[in-house]
């Protein structure tokens, strides 16, 4: 794996310490019926993928996952996790794009033009023993 992948991987890995965060999530998140379970759990899906190396079931999940944002809009209790999930699908699609052998023309067919041409995004601050975002 060249510097450029490294560096790459090593972003979506950041975020995976502070998406689940219950400074970031609500603990309601997880109950079937609350409006951000989906979503969350499909964004948990591709954290779990990456990490098994399985990418050819990503980009579809990334679509799924980002088609459900929406939902968050009606409780703003889900606004930093909406903008830091959508950052984190940004990561992992630049990833597939530059870093693996998927077939580039349906990644950009498959996941979200908004995603896919966001290009590298940064994990935001977070420590991982307080569960606290320093910069929020």
């Amino acid at each position: 794996m060249n510097d450029g992948a490294k560096q790459a991987r090593a972003a979506v890995k950041a975020f995976h310490y502070c998406l689940n965060s219950s400074g970031l999530l609500p603990s309601q998140t997880y109950i079937p019926a609350n409006v951000g379970f989906a979503p969350v759990c499909v964004v948990n899906q591709i954290v779990a993928l990456f990490f098994s190396h399985n990418y050819e079931r990503i980009p579809g999940l990334i679509r799924f996952a980002y088609e459900r944002f929406d939902a968050f809009d009606v409780k703003p209790v889900f606004s930093a996790y909406k903008a830091i999930a959508f950052d984190y699908l940004c990561q992992v699609s630049f990833f597939l794009r530059e870093f693996t052998d998927l077939d580039k023309a349906e990644l950009e067919r498959t996941i979200p033009s908004a995603i896919f041409h966001a290009g590298p995004k940064a994990a935001p601050d977070y420590d991982i023993k307080s569960g606290e975002f320093p910069a929020a």
